[in-house]
């Protein structure tokens, strides 16, 4: 990868251990960031500014937020990614979800899986 990866969680948030978990099976190299959720740092706050909660995954000073890729402007965008969504979902479910394989994508765990 080459490029910073910090995880700003807490060590209470199984969420933020989903990510730590996944990014040690991938042997993706990280620094943890423990956050304070009384006196939120101001990194939380900027990488964060709408919901300013953990966990917060930042890859080469970018955070990756799930949150951000789903978020839409316009009712249409919305409409259009609910659309695209339910697509994805009829794929998997018409190819099943695991079939013969070990993990959902196929011998090598991933996060879906956690």
């Amino acid at each position: 990868m080459g490029e910073e990866v910090k995880l700003h969680g807490t060590w209470e948030s199984p969420f933020s251990f989903r990510v730590i978990w996944d990014l040690k099976l991938k042997g993706i190299a990280y620094e943890y960031v423990e956050e304070d959720l009384i006196n939120k740092n101001a990194l939380l706050i900027y990488y964060n500014p709408v919901h300013k909660k953990i966990h917060v995954l930042v890859h080469a000073g970018k955070p990756g937020l799930a949150v951000w890729r789903t978020f839409r402007s316009t009712s249409e965008e919305l409409e259009k990614a609910i659309k695209e969504s339910l697509g994805m979902l009829e794929i998997v479910e018409e190819h099943g979800l695991l079939g013969d394989n070990k993990y959902f994508n196929g011998e090598k765990i991933g996060m879906v899986d956690i």
